[in-house]
């Protein structure tokens, strides 16, 4: 490994949790190991791994991928969301940026994201348009197209200073 190969580590990445941040990692046991997909540069990796958790990066562009490794000190796999794979279902996945929930793209989207997670694992979703429509939208397309996961009860409070978040489970189905 050359000097130009080491990951160096900026301790630059202090973001407040949001309320969905808390929601989330209330309900993930000590240690959890969470996937972070499209990391974007690093913030929610960072808080993530900082609150105790075992934290596996993916980002597609390969600058973020690049900023996200620099900030958190670890390496981050580049590879969209399609083609993140994994021999161990993850305990919960935070997704850092919105992601396109309409047509079959999305139930292909979703139905993948089911198999990177224990059945019971969460996954936060950030939700670019206007959560209601979005709930119910998502509510049945995972009903028709039975797609194994399930929005949760009980949901993060509303920011707005902050991205709206779903919180789904991982079904047993």
């Amino acid at each position: 490994m050359t000097s130009t190969d080491a990951i160096t580590h900026d301790n630059d990445h202090s973001a407040s949790p949001t309320p969905a941040h808390t929601a989330f990692t209330a309900r993930l046991a000590a240690g959890a190991h969470l996937l972070n997909l499209d990391c974007g540069d690093g913030v929610d990796l960072c808080w993530l791994r900082d609150g105790g958790f075992r934290v596996t990066a993916c980002e597609p562009e390969l600058a973020l991928a690049r900023s996200a490794s620099r900030r958190s000190g670890q390496a981050v796999r580049v590879c969209p969301i399609a083609g993140m794979r994994s021999v161990l279902p993850y305990d919960g996945i935070w997704l850092s940026r919105p992601t396109n929930l309409a047509g079959q793209q999305a139930t292909d989207t979703l139905r993948h994201l089911a198999t990177l997670l224990k059945p019971g694992a969460l996954l936060a979703l950030p939700v670019a348009t206007d959560l209601a429509a979005t709930m119910a939208q998502l509510a049945e397309q995972l009903t028709e197209d039975e797609i194994p996961l399930a929005i949760c009860a009980e949901q993060p409070a509303q920011s707005a200073a902050a991205s709206s978040y779903l919180l789904l489970t991982r079904t047993t189905a």
